[in-house]
């Protein structure tokens, strides 16, 4: 990879890092459905850093999913669960941020966080493969 992707992909790896630290204070604190919010956008920041690592950049949730699905998920590159991850993770943040009458709870917000967690820590081992290969 070359010097600017490269910075770019870190940075990207840095703000999902940032948003799951802040999702799980957010779950230890009872508020969960901010929780689940904060870990999509970790799930978001971990995929258009591994998009980028194939230098494609999206302009929208909807492109980053249907991006994702296509280049690395059909590609064989990552497993179909973490395109599941992404596509559920959106729409419960979705439900969370702009539902009044939906809330999460605490087991639903704590599987979506560890969610987050497998995620983040599955495109990092993905991104480490390609840089040294």
């Amino acid at each position: 990879m070359n010097e600017g992707i490269t910075e770019y992909v870190r940075q990207e790896l840095k703000k999902a890092e940032q948003a799951l630290r802040a999702a799980q204070n957010l779950l230890a604190d009872g508020l969960y459905d901010d929780a689940v919010s904060r870990a999509y956008y970790a799930v978001f920041h971990s995929a258009r850093a591994a998009l980028k690592v194939k230098g494609i950049e999206t302009v929208s949730h909807k492109g980053l999913i249907s991006q994702f699905a296509l280049h690395l998920v059909k590609a064989g590159e990552v497993e179909e669960e973490y395109g599941d991850i992404l596509r559920q993770i959106k729409e419960d943040r979705e439900t969370g941020d702009y539902e009044p009458l939906v809330t999460f709870g605490s087991e639903e917000a704590t599987q979506l966080v560890g969610s987050a967690e497998r995620f983040l820590a599955r495109m990092r081992e993905w991104i480490g493969k390609k840089e040294l290969s």
